[in-house]
């Protein structure tokens, strides 16, 4: 029981392929600059809820269900009824007993974690770190490594991968341990395939195990995934052959296997008993399935209510007569659009509101003018088909603008080396304090406040090969806009297209309070982009 498992000959790329396999699970997030909402449990898209519910309880003590007295008080306040209570029943062809339910509901019992990993089952001394310490151990070393400016005297410049990078640091007080420098390989493919040939998991195993080290620093194995994620899509800020998060989670296999080496014969047999039976899921029991007939009851109960309000409002609109639309009016499907869609139509009847995603069918990239990055706008699981370019209408005054932008970024560019560099850190307050003097008084007057952002006119080209777009590109680029917002007949005059954003001064979170379908951008440029298509006459004749 405690040999470790044999794999194939090809082991060098069997393993790898199941650490990216594992990584997939992790849903991956964005950077503050284009911070949008991600479901946390994208990786596990593609499984039936039940099996992923549990095997999330079983690695974390966490499923997808609510807690059991959520249900009950969803019962007893009216919320779930009877009939609910049946049809859940039913679908899970089960006879209705609803007092057998309710006995299964109150003792239903919130599960905990069945798995342990070798770092959290030993209980080692002083001289071994444990789970917390190697935590916070590889936490720094990723803040090291992916050190974006917010450090400006910079630990290194390296241009090594992040296990490579862990290895020159943190992995060597490891390498001095002769058990383990026999783990630590050049390369994460290797280290990986080395690894996972002295641990007990099987193939099937191996994946879970390294969702489950790979939750104890949630937060960097999603910013790995996420990285991962954009280099995938072109990206061109981020490389996308370095495979972050299968290197995270190579770093946390080998404090994985040194745990289990240093442990005694004892504490291995022990702890081996524990894990298979952890992983070996046994089948859902009565109160379990009891749970998720309350949670279907509790969707019928939700999906009633909901169609009841259709309904009525159906009713009461075909009460009175449909005026016919002068405006229609395209907003995102953002809650706080809805205030303003629900006001306009009360005090201009005339007027019908629209939703549609904000970023308004567009998969853009926007290139200003200047030494800017491109701005990706559009969802972030998406990859950016045509780039948007501002211009002044002709190449010669394109460059020029260019040109003193450029001039004005380096100047820009020298004072902040000046201003954090650290012979300057006393010396520059000293001599120019009373230059900013000026600038905190109109601070506190709000007379510095953010301008709303300006959208210059562009060119939409090909993000591969820069050439502009074709009349049929397009017509299909239009047509799929008015598809998406049902706008296929009955139009309106008037077809207002409304892009919302944020301006804040000094707020890390900005990006939080833009547009999500933009990217974590505004939405204006992506409304100006799909007013122009409908508004071009050749697009319109086909």
């Amino acid at each position: 029981m405690n040999a470790p498992v044999t794999y194939s000959a090809s082991c060098e790329q069997v393993i790898p392929e199941l650490v990216n396999e594992a990584c997939e699970r992790i849903a991956p997030i964005w950077p503050l600059d284009r911070w949008i909402a991600v479901n946390p449990w994208w990786g596990s898209r593609t499984g039936p809820v039940e099996k992923v519910s549990r095997e999330l309880d079983n690695l974390f003590g966490a499923g997808l269900l609510m807690p059991p007295a959520f249900y009950r008080e969803a019962w007893d306040g009216g919320r779930i009824q009877r009939p609910h209570l049946e049809e859940a029943a039913r679908e899970a062809g089960l006879k209705d007993d609803s007092q057998a339910l309710l006995a299964q509901l109150s003792g239903a019992a919130s599960n905990q974690p069945g798995f342990v990993s070798a770092l959290g089952y030993t209980r080692r001394g002083q001289q071994e770190p444990s789970l917390e310490e190697v935590r916070e151990e590889i936490g720094r070393a990723c803040a090291r490594y992916f050190d974006l400016r917010q450090n400006r005297w910079r630990v290194s410049g390296t241009k090594q991968d992040l296990y490579q990078f862990w290895l020159s640091q943190s992995g060597r007080s490891l390498a001095r341990k002769a058990s383990v420098e026999m783990l630590l390989k050049p390369d994460w493919q290797e280290a990986a395939a080395t690894v996972a040939r002295e641990l007990p998991y099987s193939s099937r195993q191996l994946p879970l195990v390294i969702h489950h080290l790979l939750g104890h620093l949630l937060g960097w194995a999603s910013w790995c995934r996420g990285v991962d994620w954009r280099a995938a899509l072109g990206d061109p800020h981020e490389s996308g052959t370095e495979h972050f998060c299968a290197q995270l989670a190579t770093i946390w296999l080998i404090h994985e296997a040194h745990a289990l080496i240093n442990m005694t014969e004892a504490e291995r047999e022990s702890w081996q008993n524990r894990y298979v039976n952890a992983f070996d899921l046994a089948p859902a029991s009565a109160n379990e399935q009891a749970l998720w007939i309350w949670h279907r009851a509790y969707e019928l109960a939700w999906q009633s209510r909901f169609l009841d309000d259709i309904r009525s409002s159906e009713r009461s609109s075909l009460a009175e007569p449909d005026p016919v639309a002068e405006v229609q009016a395209a907003f995102c499907i953002d809650v706080r659009s809805e205030v303003i869609r629900r006001q306009l139509e009360k005090v201009y009847p005339e007027i019908r509101t629209l939703g549609v995603a904000g970023f308004f069918g567009m998969p853009i990239v926007h290139h200003r003018h200047g030494p800017t990055d491109d701005e990706a706008r559009l969802p972030g699981l998406l990859a950016p088909v045509y780039r948007y370019s501002e211009t002044l209408g002709s190449p010669s005054e394109d460059r020029e603008l260019d040109r003193k932008l450029d001039s004005r970024e380096q100047v820009r560019e020298s004072v902040r080396r000046a201003k954090y560099s650290s012979l300057s850190t006393f010396t520059l307050v000293e001599t120019t304090g009373l230059a900013w003097a000026w600038k905190l008084v109109r601070d506190s007057l709000n007379r510095n406040s953010t301008k709303a952002e300006a959208v210059e006119p562009g060119r939409l080209h090909h993000c591969v090969d820069g050439y502009p777009l074709s009349d049929p590109e397009r017509v299909n680029l239009a047509e799929g806009l008015l598809r998406a917002m049902s706008l296929t007949k009955g139009f309106a005059s008037v077809l207002l297209l409304v892009g919302h954003g944020a301006h804040t001064d000094n707020n890390p979170n900005e990006a939080g309070l833009a547009c999500g379908a933009c990217g974590g951008k505004n939405g204006g440029v992506n409304a100006r982009v799909a007013a122009e298509l409908l508004n071009d006459r050749q697009g319109r004749a086909g």
